[in-house]
């Protein structure tokens, strides 16, 4: 699942200075007048509780974001690096958690000296004085939390994908049927939903076999270029897919239409079974209702008996290829139990 889904966003720091000096200022303001000194003291103390609880809140919840990328499976770090460098999150993580000490200290040290006062001026002051070195610690690290920021907003939008469970990722140019297939073997019980993935969308779909649940995962455009061509982006976000456990469906398009060439569509295949070697692939011909002969003859002279010919458009083969990722789900939960 995705570890940043239930997390709670801190707020900007202007923000959350703004919100905590209102706060400490209002609850202060609550506490009922029993003389001069009793007062001044429990209000002043007030102030510098609240304003620092209501800091470390936030930042807490920064840290928490932070912590949830430490703690991620490799697939959603890598996702996560995509965008944002590890060594600055290391960075604002270990600046947090020193903040987070500070702003504890300071609390206990500007507390401890205006119960120690019995002139409500100075009590004024020590609480001013202590207020002052928090907000100081704010406005220095309000660059930061911009940035844990926009990075729990990306996070949380990434796909909930359970890494250890069956996956399928399906692949080919562009055109074949990708979506298509992802919808027609999801259970009509969950969802399809798309994700912010490099520069498209990626859609996850679940697949429901008895007591157990695979994904199968589209990636338009993703994998329809050769990987010589792609960038330093598509690259990680490739390296990202490997880490999880499943199968490539990869489909040609079969009909005279297609986007590519038959033999450009092999050297596509070629090119995704170099960066997932570990991997099985399942080619699929799709658009079998009106098959190009030369096409179909070409797949089928690469693939063999292995090739899984369908018609998304009339239902044509698409029971033998369910029937097909049923049994590699089943197959991967057996061996999960047997370990």
């Amino acid at each position: 699942m995705n570890p940043w889904e239930k997390l709670k966003p801190p707020q900007p720091m202007r923000e959350v200075e703004d919100t905590a000096f209102k706060r400490a200022s209002r609850e202060a303001n609550k506490i009922p007048y029993k003389g001069k000194v009793e007062t001044a003291r429990k209000r002043e103390k007030t102030r510098v509780s609240v304003l620092a609880r209501t800091v470390l809140t936030h930042i807490n919840r920064a840290i928490k974001i932070l912590d949830a990328y430490f703690e991620a499976d490799p697939f959603y770090r890598d996702l996560i690096n995509l965008y944002f460098d590890e060594k600055e999150i290391k960075r604002i993580h270990k600046r947090f958690l020193g903040i987070a000490k500070a702003i504890e200290e300071i609390r206990d040290e500007y507390i401890n000296k205006i119960l120690s006062e019995e002139d409500p001026d100075e009590m004024k002051k020590w609480r001013r004085v202590g207020q002052g070195k928090i907000s100081t610690f704010l406005h220095r690290a309000a660059e930061d939390m911009d940035y844990v920021i926009r990075l729990y907003k990306y996070a949380r939008r990434l796909p909930s994908i359970d890494p250890d469970k069956p996956t399928f990722i399906v692949a080919g140019p562009p055109n074949t049927g990708k979506s298509t297939l992802v919808n027609t073997l999801s259970t009509a019980k969950t969802k399809t939903a798309s994700y912010p993935f490099t520069t498209k969308d990626i859609h996850v779909g679940h697949i429901e076999v008895g007591p157990v649940r695979g994904q199968i995962i589209d990636t338009p455009g993703l994998l329809d270029r050769e990987m010589s061509d792609r960038n330093e982006i598509e690259l990680k976000a490739i390296a990202a897919l490997r880490n999880l456990v499943g199968d490539i469906l990869y489909i040609y398009d079969i009909s005279r239409d297609a986007y590519y060439p038959i033999e450009r569509q092999h050297n596509i295949l070629r090119e995704i079974m170099k960066a997932f070697p570990d991997k099985k692939i399942i080619p699929i011909a799709n658009k079998m209702d009106m098959p190009h002969e030369e096409n179909l003859r070409r797949a089928s002279e690469i693939h063999g008996d292995s090739l899984i010919k369908i018609s998304l458009a009339t239902g044509q083969g698409v029971d033998r290829l369910k029937k097909l990722v049923e049994e590699r789900i089943l197959r991967h939960y057996r061996d999960i139990l047997s370990r």
